[in-house]
């Protein structure tokens, strides 16, 4: 029945692990900003989140999502990204999420954030990946000018980049 509530802002749903899958008709929630789905048991979000063009806020930590759809990308208004502790090997679908303020990425399986473009990020200021396995850091995140909040740590990340001395202080 929520799904033909269209003029839905803010959306919570905490089912735990009776929660196993979001349907495509999620899309159906157009005005739709903030999709709030963690502490559920999801293994994976539908290609139809993508035609949420207002979504600024998608919380879905404590899941188990292993990949995230190429149409996420689409959601051109997100600004507050949190998908701590699911499954997650790569991000290479935010490359394109340039209004990225907020990514929080703690405690999945990411080895790189490579294809994450932090270079296209002008608007990030909180940036965290702990507990993951990354073995570097990419030197573009000193490009970064807003980024003000950097969590990396237990990773097996052995030096920073120079480039982080490109980094502006923070007051």
């Amino acid at each position: 029945a929520v799904w033909w509530a269209s003029s839905i802002n803010n959306l919570k749903l905490a089912l735990g692990p009776r929660l196993t899958s979001l349907t495509a008709d999620v899309a159906r929630l157009s005005g739709l900003r903030t999709l709030i789905i963690s502490n559920n048991a999801l293994t994976s979000l539908p290609a139809a989140i993508g035609r949420l063009s207002q979504l600024k806020v998608l919380e879905a930590e404590h899941n188990q999502i292993t990949s995230l759809p190429a149409e996420l990308a689409d959601c051109s208004a997100l600004e507050n990204l949190r998908l701590a502790h699911n499954a997650l090997t790569s991000l290479a679908v935010l490359g394109s999420c340039t209004e990225l303020v907020t990514l929080v990425v703690d405690g999945n399986h990411l080895t790189s954030l490579d294809d994450l473009n932090l270079e296209g990020k002008q608007r990030l200021v909180t940036l965290s990946a702990k507990k993951n396995f990354l073995e570097d850091v990419p030197p573009e995140m000193g490009k970064c000018a807003l980024l003000a909040e950097i969590f990396l740590n237990d990773n097996k990340i052995g030096d920073l980049p120079i480039e982080f001395g490109e980094l502006k202080e923070k007051k």
